[in-house]
């Protein structure tokens, strides 16, 4: 991508949730670049603030403290070039799977929705499944669905909340490998929050492991591994070492929690 678009800066990010003695500080003095066109998970235990995190990005929650910018341009609320993909799907039940895909398309008055819809859900191979409603649609279906709805704006910054965890463990690794298609097609800046190791590790170009209670990144880790990925990479010695390196961050931030309660 040329300039700065899909450049993601977030300045000393500080969120409190809740009001008063009852508030809980969810997220303190983050900070984080993502240069246009970088996958980046956000990976971490339970309650240590990747969705906060991911939600002051979408412009969902306003920080009481800091800064986001998405191109430059200070963000104050969800903007329809930064869509979110959710573990459970939020397409429109009374719309059909092509009808949810041309939605995008047709608020942003970009030409031939229809068209746009059937390249997209071409491209997550559900050709022909266009008139089907979501409640005709197996769970693997719905989010390829919503993964075309969020593509087929042709967004700036792409935002996944755990988005195949509802999966089994075999269709997660092939919308894994399909995510990573579609990615290469277009590089577009990519967000990816969850809470799988081996998932955050193939899929992404550095990973940001969170720590929580406040939550802050503890580390970055450089995903060193060639792409295109490919499913053997996840056997190989890179990805492991890799993998016992992210997994020993994770367990000690998982046992300091775990201590604490």
């Amino acid at each position: 991508m040329a300039g700065s678009r899909g450049l993601v800066e977030l300045s000393a990010i500080g969120v409190d949730l809740g009001t008063g003695i009852r508030a809980t500080r969810a997220l303190d003095d983050v900070s984080l670049d993502i240069v246009p066109g970088e996958f980046v998970a956000l990976l971490g235990p339970s309650g240590c603030g990747k969705t906060t995190l991911l939600n002051v990005i979408a412009g969902f929650i306003k920080p009481g403290s800091g800064s986001v910018r998405i191109d430059r341009k200070l963000v104050t609320g969800p903007s329809a070039r930064c869509p979110v993909v959710f573990q459970h799907h939020s397409l429109f039940p009374w719309m059909t799977a092509a009808g949810n895909v041309a939605f995008g398309p047709e608020m942003l008055g970009l030409p031939d929705p229809a068209a746009i819809a059937r390249e997209y859900l071409g491209l997550v191979g559900l050709a022909g499944q266009g008139t089907k409603y979501p409640g005709q649609l197996s769970g693997g279906q719905r989010q390829r669905v919503g993964l075309a709805r969020a593509l087929s704006i042709r967004p700036d910054v792409l935002l996944l909340d755990e988005p195949f965890g509802a999966l089994d463990a075999m269709t997660r690794e092939l919308m894994q490998e399909l995510l990573l298609t579609l990615w290469e097609r277009d590089r577009h800046t990519t967000v990816f929050v969850t809470h799988d190791l081996e998932e955050a590790i193939f899929l992404a170009d550095r990973v940001a492991v969170m720590a929580g209670q406040p939550g802050r990144i503890r580390a970055w880790i450089e995903v060193r591994l060639p792409r295109p990925r490919t499913p053997d990479q996840r056997h190989g010695a890179v990805f492991q070492n890799i993998l016992a390196e992210v997994s020993g961050l994770v367990r000690e931030e998982s046992l300091r929690v775990f201590q604490e309660v």
